[in-house]
């Protein structure tokens, strides 16, 4: 569970999250701009990279590791 605020985050391997409740305020490695996922979307995370969150309500995503 996420609280409301602002995070980053660093991958060692790529990840695939699942918002499994609330939203999420998202900033991928190499965008310009922030783009929100909703429950049941799904955002991929390259490795060896870092992503930013900004969290308006308490929110959870699901992380699954990927094999490179």
């Amino acid at each position: 569970m996420m609280a409301d605020g602002e995070y980053t985050f660093g991958t060692a391997q790529a990840e695939e999250m699942t918002v499994v409740s609330g939203s999420l305020k998202v900033l991928l490695p190499g965008e310009a701009e922030w783009k929100r996922y909703a429950l049941g979307e799904v955002f991929n995370v390259p490795g060896y990279s870092e992503f930013h969150l900004q969290v308006a309500e308490s929110s959870a995503y699901l992380c699954h590791y990927l094999k490179d």
